[in-house]
Order: structure tokens, then sequence, then C-alpha cells
């Protein structure tokens, strides 16, 4: 945001409160919004953190952690996306056999784990989809809040039984024929069937190297040890150099210090394992080998029928089947441990055609033989292959199918395509949680993961502060340019220009700080809120005790009232909010002034479109869209905004528009590309516009005569008044983001633009209205103050035309009448925002020319044609003989 002199002075909002609330948040968690806060006022913590919480931890063992309610947590339970549309999680994962290095058939201890094998994640898959009793009536307890829902007669136990088969019927898919045992057979087939690696990976972290060299001086050590203590220190001293380059602390990795084989892999191990202080200095990985299954999981929307799910589910993969795959899917419904809403797919599946053999009594890609002395697999089918990596095509399918089963049902969120960036949402992506994480963080207990997430979502919500301040401003300050245009020659308009943009910034930025204030506050909060949440029962959702819950409960409760303490309380809010009804009030006053200095300001006449002649004659550009057009108009929009007032480099001929020789072929490029559409040709008129009235200005002067002026020397002269915007384009609602060609809907929180349309006519609310504008124009990011309102409020209503009538009293001009002054608040602003165009060939056909009646310029004042007396006789003239001025566009 940009900052000026008072502003800059005005103390933050609510800045001891936060000050108050960061004094003893982690460090990490502050850094995170640091730049937000200095950036709008509140002023830095300095150096002296010694009643700060603890810097960031050694997450070790369970045992050895504690609750520090000063650090934020990752479990909001708020909605980072709100609206109608949404970016979904869908994940893919390719599974590899995990074949841990061996000695005499028997894997090391240290190489366990691994994730699941093939047929436990087909259990958890499969398993998780069926529908007990005790699940059933556990789900009806958390949705209906009843204790005992067949004690309530809330459930029929013969329905249930035949409910329950429905369901269970409806949960699973697949394609691989032979029942649940064959399929399960085809994954551990799947798995046995992938060779092991060539290579394995010892790795250790940077920060383990003095360890590493601390071993070396016991002597004795390996040569393979000494070089792996080499290869650490010069990871180490790059990990030392880059954070001397970025003046941060050091972040140290985990590296690979050794790629051996698999024997290899196990004596090392071993050697690590027989001393006594370097056993947990590396860990083991496993090399690059085969995969044997690909795993999917994707959400559902909340608010589908088992119908709905049943079909998405079945569609999606209907289509991994026809491309060849092997698949089992099912669907997870939510726990007591989840939210109610978290219903998913988890699809298992084998990209290769494969067929049950009966014979040998395997599967087609197992059967070998041996030709020629060698093991060959005569009936193994070829593995699926794509032209690009599946897991977009994989999920464009998902959402694809989502969409179209989910229809036009309001009540249903619709799926976007591609990723935040592709959809311009301010949001990071978040690493996966697994469920040992939430668990941990569901008590309070910090992790390496959840502390990374808690960071990116609070310095998103910060972030989305100041984007919607930042958007208020842009909008103040293009509607002013526009104002200052039209009433250029009115002193007294200008000066109440220049007051209420000066008010409307202090708006805009106090509204920042009290929302940044806010956002400090819910990080404070976040980790004991999450603690007390989990270990408070509710209908449905039992606690299981655990020693010591009741002090982590109270010492959680205690946070709670210490950050209420140093919160801003209801009265000080209040004070807060009077004072920026006080300065909308103000600007309310001035923004009358304008109105009224504009109220002769009919109805403009209507301007063809501008034509743009290419200086280079080139064949037409492939009318495809391109990832790369915004940038492209953002370039081209900063070029007209900082070039188009020059006349040698845009140049205006009979209507049509052409680029100075000097100008650079890229911009010839971009115009000959853009120039067509609307917001390109509000720029270029808008420019046109202003040459036409700075000519008329010059002919007015030029004709002037000699000698002193009176008021009745000079005939006032009639000016067709050229306005850049017309009363026949047509406002309508575009949705954020854009979307591709056959991608989703975009979203459904809208921007407000200007398409053409040869029929409808246009009927624009003052573009001073910035409460309008305010409404979020991305779906909305969580953490929002609860208060979402605008960051500028445009005076409206009885205030401003009283306040109109009091300034037109005070200098001496007769209060505009009603239904004039109605008018004028929107001619402005249709001079603005509306486009006509003359022929249907360009951008949008003719519309009727106005009957606004003719703009009289002052014969005398400063705004006056200069005259060619003297300078003694223009000194001479008394202050009462100076004319009204005039507002001229």
């Amino acid at each position: 945001m940009s900052t000026s002199g008072s502003i800059g002075e005005e103390p933050a909002v609510f800045a001891h409160h936060v000050r108050a609330l960061l004094a003893r948040q982690r460090r990490e968690d502050e850094e995170a919004i640091a730049g937000s806060l200095k950036r709008t006022g509140f002023r830095a913590q300095g150096d002296d953190r010694a009643a700060r919480g603890p810097q960031r931890r050694q997450f070790t063992s369970h045992r050895e952690r504690t609750v520090d309610f000063h650090a934020a947590s990752p479990l909001t339970r708020r909605d980072r996306q709100t609206g109608g549309f949404r970016v979904p999680h869908f994940d893919v994962k390719a599974v590899v056999a995990i074949h841990p290095p061996s000695r005499n058939g028997v894997a090391h201890s240290r190489c366990g784990g691994g994730g699941m094998s093939a047929a436990a994640h087909f259990d958890y898959v499969t398993d998780g989809a069926r529908i007990g009793l005790a699940t059933h009536i556990d789900y009806i307890r958390r949705e209906t809040g009843v204790a005992d829902p067949a004690g309530e007669m809330l459930l029929d136990m013969l329905d249930e039984q035949e409910m329950r088969a429905d369901l269970n019927q409806l949960a699973c898919y697949t394609n691989i024929p032979g029942g649940w045992d064959r399929a399960r057979s085809l994954f551990e087939a799947a798995e046995r069937a992938a060779p092991p690696p060539k290579s394995h990976l010892l790795q250790a972290s940077t920060a383990q190297v003095t360890s590493f060299e601390y071993q070396l001086k016991f002597g004795g050590a390996p040569t393979w040890f000494r070089e792996m203590t080499q290869r650490l220190q010069a990871e180490a001293a790059e990990v030392e150099r880059e954070a001397i380059e970025r003046g941060r602390p050091e972040r140290h990795r985990t590296v690979t210090i050794a790629e051996v084989s698999g024997e290899e892999a196990y004596e090392r191990l071993d050697w690590f394992e027989r001393r006594r202080f370097a056993r947990d200095l590396v860990t083991w990985k496993q090399g690059r080998t085969q995969r044997s299954q690909h795993r999917f999981v994707g959400e559902l929307p909340n608010g589908l029928s088992a119908v709905d799910r049943h079909e998405i589910l079945s569609r999606f993969c209907g289509t991994l089947a026809d491309d060849g795959w092997m698949v089992v899917g099912a669907i997870h419904q939510p726990d007591r441990h989840n939210d109610r809403r978290n219903f998913h797919i988890h699809v298992d599946g084998v990209d290769r055609p494969a067929r049950w053999l009966d014979d040998p009594g395997c599967w087609d890609f197992e059967y070998v033989e041996r030709r020629n002395g060698k093991v060959t697999h005569p009936k193994r089918q070829k593995k699926v292959r794509y032209e690009a990596p599946p897991a977009g095509l994989l999920r464009d399918r998902f959402i694809t199918i989502v969409n179209e089963v989910v229809g036009d049902r309001p009540d249903v969120v619709r799926y976007l395509h591609g990723t935040y960036a592709d959809n311009d949402i301010g949001l990071t992506p978040l690493d996966h949680m697994g469920n040992r994480a939430i668990g941990l963080e569901s008590r309070g207990i910090e992790t390496e993961v959840g502390s990374r997430n808690a960071r990116r979502i609070f310095t998103d919500e910060a972030a989305a502060c100041e984007k919607r301040a930042a958007e208020a401003e842009a909008a103040l300050v293009s509607e002013l340019a526009l104002i200052r245009t039209i009433v250029a020659n009115d002193l007294t308009a200008m000066a109440a220009v220049e007051r209420y943009e000066r008010l409307e910034r202090r708006l805009i930025r106090r509204r920042l700080q009290r929302e940044l204030a806010d956002v400090v506050i819910t990080m404070a909060r976040s980790r004991a809120e999450t603690v007390a949440h989990t270990l408070t029962p509710t209908p449905g959702r039992p606690v299981t005790p655990r020693k010591g819950d009741d002090q982590l409960l109270a010492d959680a409760r205690a946070h709670l009232a210490w950050v209420e303490r140093n919160s801003p309380t209801p009265d000080e809010r209040e004070a807060a909010r009077r004072v920026e009804e006080a300065l909308a009030a103000r600007a309310a006053d001035q923004w009358a002034i304008i109105l009224s200095a504009t109220v002769h300001l009919g109805p403009a006449p209507a301007m063809d479109a501008v034509v743009y002649v290419p200086r280079h004659q080139a064949p037409a550009a492939a009318a495809t869209a391109s990832r790369f057009d915004g940038p492209k108009r953002d370039r081209l929009h900063a070029w007209l905004r900082k070039h188009a007032a020059d006349g040698a480099l845009l140049i205006f001929d009979n209507g049509d528009a052409r680029l100075g020789h000097s100008v650079p072929k890229a911009i010839d490029t971009l115009m000959r590309q853009f120039a067509d559409e609307p917001s390109f040709q509000r720029l270029l008129l808008m420019e046109r516009h202003r040459r036409a009235d700075r000519e008329m200005l010059s002919g007015v002067a030029l004709s002037g005569g000699t000698g002193r002026a009176s008021s009745g020397s000079v005939k006032p002269r009639a000016v067709a008044h050229a306005s850049p915007l017309s009363p026949s384009s047509t406002t309508t609602v575009q949705t954020l983001p854009i979307p591709k060609p056959g991608k989703a809907e975009p979203s459904p929180t809208v921007l407000a633009t200007t398409s053409f349309s040869p029929a409808a006519s246009r009927t624009v609310a003052p573009s001073a209205h910035i409460a309008a504008r305010q409404a979020d124009r991305k779906p909305d990011i969580s953490g929002s103050p609860p208060d979402k309102q605008p960051n500028r409020v445009a005076p409206s209503g009885p205030d401003r035309a009283a306040s109109t009538a009091t300034k037109d009293a005070s200098t001496d001009r007769a209060p505009p009448a009603p239904d004039t002054a109605e008018k004028s608040k929107v001619s402005i602003f249709d001079q603005a925002s509306s486009l006509q165009t003359a022929d249907a060939k360009r951008v949008a056909p003719k519309g009727p020319t106005s009957s606004a009646p003719p703009i009289s310029l002052p014969t005398k004042g400063p705004n006056a044609s200069p005259s060619r007396a003297s300078g003694k006789a223009r000194r001479g003239r008394r202050k009462e003989d100076w004319g009204t001025p005039a507002a001229v566009p």
C-alpha cells in the first residue's frame, strides 16, 4: 500500500494489543506476517526477545514434546476456500515395492516400514468403505446429536440392515473379475513382480555434521565413513553460505551422502548400529525402482447423495478401465475423528492390463518361460502410456465428472480446474498431514509439517487483507483520475477531490490495520482453541481420556483468557468504529461538493470505438487463449498508463489510433492483439477525449481577443462534448477465475466488468461507491475478520444530499433540483464506465445520441480564456468580477 505524510504518522489501530500478543508468540510465526504488519504501520518487535516463546526446537521423540500455546496451529477448523467454487484436493501417488537391504534373506532392523504394503492398503481401502452396524449408529449419532438413536426410535433395526446393504453396494467399484480375493491377489502379484532397486541411499541431516566429525576423532573409522563425512561437510558449507546470502538463520536439510548396493548398505547400517552415539546419524532410503501401483485420493462435494457419490466413483474408475487400468475404488465416509463433510474416494490402480490364467494359477504378467537361457514373460501385456504425465490429465477427468454430476445445484460447490495460481487464488498449497501429525497437533503437540502449514495459513490471511486494501486503493486512484479530468477547471471541486482522497486512504488503512490485528489475535488463539475443541466431547464425538488431559484443558483455557485480556475490548472496537464513521461522513461531505460541480453535465454524446492501425502489417494472430495473456495485458495496460499522454508515442487520426516510430515492436504486437478489448478501448477513448478537450480549450483561448475580457464581450461557446463512454454497453458479471476451454465454470464471486451488447442500455451506479467494488473477486480466504466490510464507503443517502445543499449555499451557487441531482450522480460515471460504438463491425453498434446541453465555459475568472490585456489591467480586477468556475470535462 502506498503511504503519505499524515497517514504514516497516525498510530496503527490496536497497535498496543498486537505488540502485546506478538511479544510471546513464536518467532517463526511472527516473521510469517511481519512484512504485512510493517507495511501497514505496525512497529517491529525489535531484537529483545527475552520474553518471547522459545525459538524453533528440534522435534524429537514423543516423550520429550511439550505443548506451547504461543505457537500457531494449522487446525483452524475454518475453510480456507469459501463460496460456490473451490480447488479440490486430488492426490496421485506412484507406489513402489519396498526392498530393504538384507543379509541371508533377513532385512535390516532399521529399514522397516516405508508405507503400507499393497495388500494392507487394499484392505484399508475396501474395509473403510463397508459400513457396519456400530459405524452406522455412530454416524446417525453425529448427525442428530442423540446419544441412543435406537432407543429414541430414530433407527429401525430391520430398515437399518437393508439400508446398510444398499450403502455398502454403492460404496465400492472394481473392474477385476473373480471377486475381492482375486482383486487383492492382483495387487500382491504386482508388488512381487517389481524388480529390486539397483542402489540404496544413505542420508543424513546437515545439522549432524559436528557429530560426524566427532566420530572421526576416535580413529579407526573406515574409509567410506570419511568420504561420507566429507560430502556432508560440503553440503553443510553450502547451507551456511545460503544463510549468509539471505541474512537468515540456517535451514538444515537432509542430503544423500552415499549411494551403495544392498549388501554395502546393510554393512554400513550395521556399523552405525554398533556405535552408541552414531545410531541415529544416518537413515536409509530406497533407490529408484519400478512402480507397482498408483493410489488416488479425491475429495467429494458436501451435499451429494450416496447414488451421486457412486456415480462419480464409477465414472472415474470407468475412464481408467477404458484406458487399460485394473482398479479398485471405494468411498470413505467421515468418522468420529474428522469433519462430517469428509466424504472422499480412494482408488488403487495397476497401470497394466492383466488376465488371470487358470492353468498355471497366476496372473499373466507373472507367468515366465525360459527361452534361449533367458527368463521371458510371453503373456505380459504392455503398460498404459500417456503422452504427458497422467496426474494432470486424471485430475481434470475427476473434476469434470464431479461438475457434471453436481450440475446446476446451487447448494453444492463446483470444482475448479488447475491450481491456486492458475485460478488467481491467493492461497499457498499446504503439505499433506497424515493421521499421526493431525493427532499430535489436535492435542497441542507441534510437528514439522503442522508448523509449516500454520505459517502458510496465517501468511495467506494477512496477504488477503493487504490485497483487498490494495484493490480498494487502485479503484480509488482510477476513479479520481477521471474525476480530476472532468473537474479540472473547478478549483473548489479539485480541492474537494484532494480532501476526499486523503480521507478515503485513511479509511482504507485503518480498516486494513484492524483486519491484521484480528489475524494476530486468531493466530494467538489457534493452538489453545484446537486443544479445547479436541478435549471437549460432543454428541457423536466422544473423547478417550488420557493422563494429563484435565491439566492440558485447564492450561488451554487459561491461555485463551490471557489472549482475551490482551485483545481489544468491545469499547475499544466501538471507539475505532466511531472514528471510521466520522471519517466516512467527512468523505461524504467532500463527495457532495464534487457532485455539485458536475450537476450541469448531462449524458454525453456517443463516440465511435477507436480502431487500431498496426504499424507493421502482419498476419492475424490465432484467437486461442494462452496462459500468458494475463501478463501481456498487464504489460500493455502499464505502457498505456505511462505513455498514452505522449502525442509522439500514441497518435490519433480521424478516429484511428497508431503508434509512433520509437515505440517498441512488442507494444505494436500487443495492441494488435488486445486493442479491441473493452478495457483498452476505455483507456484509448479517455485519452482521445482528454486531447479533444485540450484542443477545444486552446481554441477558446486563441479566440478570446485582446484587452480585458468582460462578462458580455465573449459569447459562450457551445462544445460538442465527446465522451469515452456511452449508455449502450451492458454490465455483465464475469466470474473469476476464467476457465480454460472445456474447463469448469469460474468462481461465483464476481467482478463487474463491461461487455458490449447491441441491444441493452446500461445503468451504472456511481463508481465512487467503493463498497460495491469491495466484493471479493476470488474465492474467499478463511481467517478474514468476521466483519467483512469494504475498505471504502462512498457517501450516499440523505447525508450526501444535505451536504451538497449546504456546500452550494456556501459558494453562492443555487442547489440543483432533486431530479437533476439524482441524474448527476450517474452521469459522470456513465461517461467513465460505458463505451458507445458506431460501427457494428468494430466493437458494438452505435447507440442513440445524447441531447445534453452544451457546456458553457466561463468568460471571466481564473478558468476563462487568457486575455491579451496587460498584466497591470489584469491585476486591477476585483475579486467580485471573477465568474463562477465551471467544471469542464
